[in-house]
Order: C-alpha cells, then structure tokens, then sequence
C-alpha cells in the first residue's frame, strides 16, 4: 500500500537522487559514493514512485552529473537545476 502525498502526479528527487510525494528534493548520494551507488538508490526509488502511481524526475545541479546519470541509465528523467550546493 502506497499513501499518495501532495496534489501532482510527480515525485521529485535532488541531489543525485531519493524522492518525496510532496516534491521536496532530497538529498542522496551526495557523499561522495559515486554514480553506481546513486543510481542504485535513484532505481529503488522510482520503483516506489511508480508502485504509487508518481513519476520520477532526478534534480542534479550541473550537466556533468546529468550527463554521467545518462550515461549509466538513459531511462531516467534528470533536469539540471543549476542550484549551488
């Protein structure tokens, strides 16, 4: 059973992953344990996001990070942000 937070239909992740129904990034992988270790966590999460009906949108803050997140998986769905960390 999945309890469905907020209004849309999306479910955010920052930080090079995690997610949250109500579209607050958080912050996963941002310790220094590189793409695999992120992407692991990034594919957990949007099993879950699905399982609630969400979709999964990854926030990174540069193209560098998006570009190797593609690089590793081409199904995600990564923006750059663009924020400082």
């Amino acid at each position: 059973m999945c309890p469905k937070q907020g209004r849309g239909k999306e479910r955010v992740s920052g930080g090079g992953g995690g997610a949250t129904g109500r579209g607050k990034p958080t912050a996963i992988g941002s310790n220094g344990g590189g793409v695999e270790k992120e992407l692991e966590q990034m594919l957990r999460e949007r099993t879950a996001a699905a399982a609630c009906g969400y979709d999964f949108v990854v926030g990174v803050s540069t193209q560098a990070h998006k570009d190797a997140l593609l690089e590793a998986d081409s199904s995600l769905n990564v923006v750059v942000t663009g924020c400082k960390r």
